[in-house]
Order: structure tokens, then sequence, then C-alpha cells
């Protein structure tokens, strides 16, 4: 049997029933690769997409279906799991389909950089390049990026012109926001997360489990251990402002963010203000940040994804199999028709502004997205789109990242 070889993601099968009606049997993988590349969306996140699967009688991957994940990770791994072989599984001696659930993981210990060549300009021309091997957006004129190959290699931070802002030091570093950026500052068992200022200085000494983006003057921390550990948020002295009290906890976005109670797969999600005071109870199985007084919602574990306002009532029914936050005033979304593989955007109202016709799509970022055509020679390569869904920069990029003061960090084909 082929040993499946991933450069992005590895995979755990969690369960599987054969139909039609028989004693199960769980088929088998050759073990996956460790993952090396996170596209999360930070230091915090859940880097876990869900996927329930159809295996055919040629022990080939026929479809699969999304239980849970973030949309930016949810491409990267049904292709991923598009390329995995099994043993046919036999019931009284013939080959039968399979339904099984799949776990995809992205790994933590780059936080939320990506492998990059260089930093594109909006017109795609080359602006950056190296030495480093791994390269964040840039952010408040700031990008995070690895030195050195392999480890130990360290992470600092350059600006627009290339030049080293934030000398490497780091083990690990995210994006700043309102001024301050999560990083874990040494080798410490276990490693911990403090924050540091646009100059590199510690200003909240390292002391998290996980730590998120200040935004709104918040940012969303877990500490304590083990089982017991829990998410609250901090203010920008390092103080505690809402108590630990969260299995999880996102940033804030439009004065609300998104908690979760209970566990990762049965837990429901809501949101909370400033205070920590319940704004909308818990009760969706997957949620997104608000922006422009929406939040992408999903009512049920595999269920349709629509859009609620601040009062946890839809405005946009669900319809989608995926659905993002909204920025610049569109939200990339996925449809259930032609076999859940269509992405488009959507206005407030619900209505396409851009036809579904991507294999993936991400946020708007200056006015720009990374894309992928659905169809066609350069389906599967990242370019970037305009308002109008038309390619400003030809799809040419193994992967491509949002723009941020001017440039976007993109990976090329080798």
């Amino acid at each position: 049997m082929r040993r499946t070889k991933l450069l992005i993601v590895a995979g755990v099968v969690l369960s599987c029933t054969v139909f039609p009606a028989a004693d199960r049997q769980k088929p088998t993988i050759s073990p996956a690769q460790p993952i090396r590349l996170s596209t999360a969306t930070g230091p915090g996140s859940e880097n876990m997409v869900l996927l329930e699967t159809t295996v055919g009688t040629d022990g080939r991957i026929a479809q699969s279906k999304v239980l849970r994940g973030e949309p930016e990770l949810v491409s990267a791994a049904q292709e991923a799991v598009r390329g995995w072989v099994f043993e046919p599984t036999l019931l009284n001696g013939v080959p039968v389909p399979i339904i099984m659930t799949a776990a995809v993981g992205f790994a933590r210990d780059d936080g939320t950089r990506m492998p990059v060549t260089a930093y594109v300009d909006r017109s795609g021309r080359v602006s950056l390049k190296g030495p480093f091997d791994l390269g964040d957006e840039f952010s408040e004129g700031l990008a995070a990026v690895k030195v050195g190959d392999g480890s130990p290699g360290l992470y600092g931070y350059i600006d627009k012109a290339g030049a080293v802002a934030i000398k490497p030091l780091f083990l690990s570093a995210a994006r700043f926001s309102e001024g301050l950026a999560a990083v874990i500052a040494d080798a410490a068992a276990p490693p911990r997360w403090g924050y540091i200022d646009t100059r590199g200085v510690v200003v909240i000494p390292p002391q998290f489990i996980e730590a998120g983006p200040f935004v709104e003057d918040l940012a969303p921390v877990k500490v304590g251990s083990g089982t017991t550990a829990q998410w609250g948020y901090i203010d920008k002295t390092g103080r505690m402002a809402v108590s630990p009290q969260f299995a999880f906890a996102g940033r804030f976005a439009d004065g609300l963010a998104s908690v979760r109670v209970g566990s990762a797969k049965t837990g429901k999600w809501g949101y909370v203000d400033r205070t920590g005071r319940v704004a909308i109870a818990p009760q969706f199985a997957a949620t997104r940040d608000f922006a422009a007084g929406l939040a992408a919602a999903q009512v049920e574990n595999g269920g349709l994804w629509g859009y609620i306002d601040k009062t946890g009532a839809f405005v946009v029914r669900p319809q989608f199999g995926e659905a993002t936050a909204f920025s610049e005033g569109l939200a990339a979304v996925r449809i259930v028709e032609n076999e859940g593989r269509a992405w488009g955007y959507i206005d407030k109202t619900g209505a396409f502004v851009i036809k579904p016709t991507f294999a993936a799509a991400w946020r708007f970022r200056e006015g720009l997205a990374p894309a992928q055509p659905l169809e066609g020679a350069d389906a599967r390569k990242w370019g970037y789109i305009d308002k109008t869904g038309a390619f400003a920069i030809a799809p040419q990029f193994r992967l491509a990242r949002g723009f941020g003061s001017g440039l976007a960090p993109v990976l090329a084909f080798r």
C-alpha cells in the first residue's frame, strides 16, 4: 500500500462506518508525514479540520464534507485526503464503500507563518526575498520571519524594506496588533507566551500556555495546567480583565468575542462582551468573528453556515458549506452545490457579489484576496483577485497569503 506523503497536513482516522450494515472495520493507512506548514489564524487557534469522507470500493477518497475547521485550513485538508489510499474494506469478500471521519491537523510549532520565497507587491512583482525561510503577513508595518534553515531557527521582524526591525531572538512570534505581538522568548519547558512591543522589548513576561492578539485593548490567553487550563482575557498591563472561565476564547471583533463552553467535539459557541458578560448564549457548533455587525455561525456539527446579528438571530439563513468573517464588505463562502467545491463572495444580504468559481478563497485585504481557480490550466494555483472577481495577479503560486502594508507573502512552485 502506498504511503501518503503530505507536505502540509497529517491525518488520523477517528472512526468509520461500513455500509451496507456489517461488522465495522477500520481501514488501514500508512502514517502521514508531520505537518510543517500552519495556515492558522494565530497562536491560540485550534489547528484541526474534521472531515467526513467517503472511501470508495477502490480504496480512494470519493468525497469529503467538512464537519469542523478554520476556513483557511479546509482547502489544504481536503486536498491532502484526496491523496490517501486505503486497503479496500471487504464484505463477504466484496469491496464496499465506507464512511470515515478523519482529523487533519496543522502544526503548532511555526505559529501563523508559512514557508515563503518572497513578498510580492500589488502588481505581483517580487519586492522582498530571503534570507528568511518562513514569513507571515505584514501587520502594522512589520512581518514575523524565521531566519535560519531548520532547527533552531529563530524568529524576528522585518520592515517593508526588508530590513531587520527586531532581531531574531524568539522561538515563535505572531503578528503585531495594537502595538504588541505574542512571542515565545526562551526554551523553557513547557514554552510560555508573552508580549513584546515594536522595539522588541518584552512588556508582558512569558506566562501563558496560549496567547492571541490584542484587539480593542484585550487579548485572549490560556492559563492553568492540564485539563483544568482555561481561557480568559488580559489587558495591556498583563492583568486579567476577564477571569479564565472558557474552554476556548477568540479575539474581540466589533465589540464581541467568540467563546466556547464544553469540549471541542460537543461544546457550544457563543459571544461575550468586553466585561466577560454573555452577549449571545452559547448555542452554536462553530462561529467566526463579528464584522460590520454580522458573524458566521453553524447551528450543528457538519451543518450549514449562515450569518447572525448581535442578537444571535440569523439574518442570512444557513445555506453554505463553509463561511468566513466579513472583510472589506465581503465574505468568502463555500456553496453546497457542485459537490461543495466552489467558493465565492457574498455581501451582507447574502447575495453573491463574486460568483462561486474558485477552489479556495480567503479574505480581502487592501482590495485583493488570495484565490485558486476551480478549473483550467491554473487550477490549484494561487493568485489574487480584485472585488470584481477578476485576477489582478495571475494564478502562479503554490501558496499565497493576505496583503499588508502593500506586500503579501507567497511560496513559488519549485
